[in-house]
């Protein structure tokens, strides 16, 4: 093991990710840091990610300590193709990145700096900054959670505010993660319970482990905000799409222990409203009206106004 420059591995996750791809293994390629494995995991493609990738990593294999390209025969979900990731790498630490985010050219290079000024931790996470398609224009830079990652000072306090982090912004990035190798097999990988949930269920299970996720104030990724990412979008007109209802029932199956009485009222009270919408169709004016009056009447919406009230 290398405790100055450890073996970094760069694990790409596709699906149908032909448009940028080519970039994404370009930003790489471009890391100031020179110890890396690049890995790329794809999950049955169906347009030309794979060739497009086996090509570049034979350009541009010479760059790196190794490189693998892994594909499937059948489309399995995110988790099960992060695992395929997870299990062939073979470096100290971890990053994840998805087949259309770019990693800034000293992205590695700072976790690495990182690492070395904290020995003890096996997870962080960094500042991501999100573009359009073409990432001309930033959105937004998120940043970290200052409760979450400031005022916390164990992982016990940090699953507490995750678990009722219901129906907000994510608290964790998940694309500015950098993880230890071995803590993620230690735990078995990602949870395939949820094949359109990779990040949410992986974090509870770090957190509940009793590992403190840290935090790198630092931009490392460019993260594109498009509909053509691996986040499998849905189309607008239904009004409870698959995703939804599989955060519905992670929340229920794991949340649901963790989180305060309103917060469990509230887990309860979105899983009745959305087998409703669903029974009744999941579109058009009736769904529609009972989905505003969910989201109207929801017992953290009331408890909202009763406290701002009696302020």
């Amino acid at each position: 093991m290398n405790q100055e420059n450890p073996l970094v591995s760069i694990i790409v996750i596709t699906y149908n990710s032909a448009k940028y791809v080519v970039e994404t293994l370009e930003s790489t390629k471009a890391q100031t840091y020179q110890n890396i494995e690049l890995i790329v995991s794809d999950d049955c493609s169906t347009d030309e990610t794979v060739e497009s990738c086996r090509n570049w990593l034979n350009l541009n294999k010479g760059r790196f300590v190794r490189t693998k390209l892994i594909t499937s025969d059948r489309n399995t979900g995110i988790p099960a193709n992060c695992n395929r990731g997870l299990f062939e790498a073979t470096g100290e630490w971890l990053k994840f990145i998805a087949g259309d985010d770019i990693l800034y050219s000293s992205g590695i290079m700072q976790a690495i700096k990182f690492i070395q000024t904290n020995p003890a931790i096996v997870i962080f996470d960094s500042i991501v900054d999100i573009y359009n398609d073409d990432l001309s224009i930033l959105y937004e830079r998120k940043t970290g959670n200052t409760q979450f990652y400031t005022k916390s000072k164990t992982a016990q306090e940090q699953l507490v505010l995750f678990s009722n982090n219901l129906n907000k912004p994510r608290i964790i990035s998940t694309v500015g993660i950098f993880v230890k190798n071995v803590l993620f097999r230690e735990l078995g990988g990602y949870n395939l319970t949820f094949p359109l949930l990779e990040d949410a269920p992986m974090w509870f299970k770090v957190l509940k482990s009793g590992h403190k996720i840290h935090y790198l104030p630092s931009p490392t990724v460019k993260y594109r905000k498009h509909q053509d990412g691996v986040s499998y979008m849905k189309s607008s007109q239904i009004l409870i799409n698959q995703f939804q209802l599989t955060v519905n029932k992670f929340m229920w199956n794991y949340l649901y222990k963790e989180c305060t009485l309103i917060n469990k009222l509230e887990i309860i009270w979105n899983n009745i409203f959305s087998k409703l919408i669903i029974l009744l169709g999941n579109k058009g004016i009736i769904p529609g009206i009972i989905l505003r009056f969910r989201n109207k009447f929801s017992p953290s919406a009331i408890f909202n106004k009763l406290s701002y009230i009696t302020k």
